[in-house]
C-alpha cells in the first residue's frame, strides 16, 4: 500500500461490509477476496482468507457483515457460514450447523446483554448462535412467519431496545421481530413503496429507510410517510443501498447512481458522482459505517469513500466537491470532500 504502483493484481476491492471501532484501522469485506484490513492513515493493508466452506473453495471468502464480539474477536456472515476472527492472530474459525443450512449467511447482529448472535440467511431465515457453547438455537417463532414469508431475507438488523429488531428484508420490507415473543411484524405502508429494504437509517424525528423504489421518510413515532424521495426529488437512481445519517443532520445515500445528499429542512437534495471523485457508480447492501469521529464511510464496487464530517455544501453557488487522495491497493478511493468555487 506505501507503492500501490506496479504492484500485483490484488484479490478483491469490492467491498461489500464496513466495520470501525477506532476510525483508523478498517475490517471490509469483500466479495470473494476474504477480509480486508486497512489502515487509513498508514493506507497498510493486508488481506485474510477464510477457511473453505463445504460447496464452493470461494463461499467464506464472500462476506455480508461484521460486527464486534469481545475485544478480540470480529464475527462475520459468509455465503460459506458463520466465521469467527482473532484479530490479534489473525485465525478464522468457521460454525456450520449440521442441517447444512447455516451457510448463505446475509447479515448478523450481537444482542445486547447476552452473549448470541442473531443470524439471517438464505437457506435458514433466522437463527441464534450462542457464542459461549458455540451452537446453533432456532429462534421463537410461533406464527411460522418464517417460512410463509420467503425466509423474509434480511439484510440489515439494527436493535431496537431490549425486546424488539428491526429488520431490514428482500422480500418482506422493514419488518420488526420481538425477541420474547418470536412474533414478526410488518409495515404495510413502506412495503407498498417497495418489498426491498436495503438498509435504514433511525434518528429522533425520522425514520429513513433505503428501498429499490426510493428513500422513504417516515414519522418516527408514528410511522407514517412523510415523503418517498425519487428521481423526480433530486435522487441519482431509486435503487438505495446504505442510508446514514450526519452530525448536521444531513440524510446520505448510496445508489445505482453515486451518493446523494438530503437536507430534511432544506428539502434539497445533492447529487455526486464518479466526477467527484467517487470509487464508482454503484455501491453495496449496507456497506457503510459512521466512525467514531463522525465521518461517514460507504463501500462500493471498486473501493471505499469517506465523507468528511464536516462537509457541507454551499447552497447559494452548489459547487461541485473535489473529492481527494488516497488509494485501496493499487486504485484509488476518495477520503475527503473538499469544496473550492467554480
Amino acid at each position: 500500500m506505501h507503492d500501490p504502483i506496479g504492484s500485483k493484481e490484488v484479490p478483491d476491492n469490492f467491498i461489500t461490509a464496513v466495520f470501525t471501532d477506532d476510525g483508523t484501522q478498517f475490517y471490509l469485506s469483500t466479495m470473494t477476496g476474504g477480509l480486508l484490513l486497512l489502515n487509513v492513515k498508514s493506507n497498510e493493508y493486508s488481506y485474510h482468507i477464510p477457511p473453505e466452506g463445504q460447496q464452493y473453495k470461494t463461499d467464506a471468502r464472500n462476506m455480508y457483515t461484521i460486527v464486534k464480539g469481545d475485544k478480540k474477536t470480529l464475527w462475520l456472515a459468509t455465503w460459506g457460514g458463520l466465521c469467527s476472527f482473532d484479530i490479534h492472530t489473525k485465525q478464522f474459525q468457521l460454525f456450520n450447523d449440521t442441517d447444512g443450512k447455516t451457510i448463505q449467511l446475509s447479515s448478523l447482529i450481537k444482542i445486547k446483554g447476552q452473549n448470541k448472535l442473531f443470524v439471517a440467511g438464505y437457506k435458514m431465515g433466522f437463527r441464534y448462535f450462542n457464542i459461549d457453547t458455540k451452537t446453533w438455537e432456532m429462534i421463537k417463532d410461533p406464527e411460522n412467519n418464517v417460512t410463509k414469508n420467503a425466509l423474509y431475507r434480511g439484510r440489515h438488523m439494527l436493535q431496537l431496545n431490549n425486546e424488539e429488531l428491526l429488520i431490514g428484508t428482500e422480500t418482506g420490507g422493514l419488518t420488526k421481530y420481538n425477541l420474547k415473543t418470536g412474533i414478526f411484524t410488518g409495515f404495510p405502508q413502506f412495503k407498498n413503496v417497495s418489498g426491498h429494504c436495503s438498509h435504514f437509517s433511525i434518528t429522533p424525528q425520522y425514520w429513513w429507510i433505503g428501498t429499490n423504489g426510493g428513500l422513504i421518510q417516515a414519522d418516527a413515532k408514528s410511522q407514517k410517510i412523510i415523503k418517498v424521495w425519487t428521481v423526480d426529488d433530486g435522487l441519482s437512481d431509486q435503487v438505495i443501498y446504505a442510508v446514514l445519517d450526519d452530525q448536521h443532520g444531513n440524510i446520505w445515500v448510496s445508489t445505482n447512481k453515486g451518493i446523494n445528499m438530503v437536507n430534511p429542512k432544506t428539502k434539497i437534495c445533492y447529487k455526486y458522482s464518479e466526477e467527484d471523485g467517487l470509487q464508482g457508480s454503484e455501491f453495496n447492501t449496507a456497506a457503510c459505517t459512521n466512525d467514531p469521529d463522525g465521518n461517514l464511510w460507504f463501500g462500493g464496487l471498486d473501493g471505499l469513500n469517506r465523507i468528511d464530517k464536516n462537509f457541507s455544501p454551499i447552497t447559494q453557488i452548489s459547487p461541485k466537491p473535489l473529492i481527494t487522495k488516497n488509494s485501496i491497493v493499487q486504485r484509488r478511493i476518495s477520503v475527503n470532500f473538499k469544496y473550492s468555487l467554480p
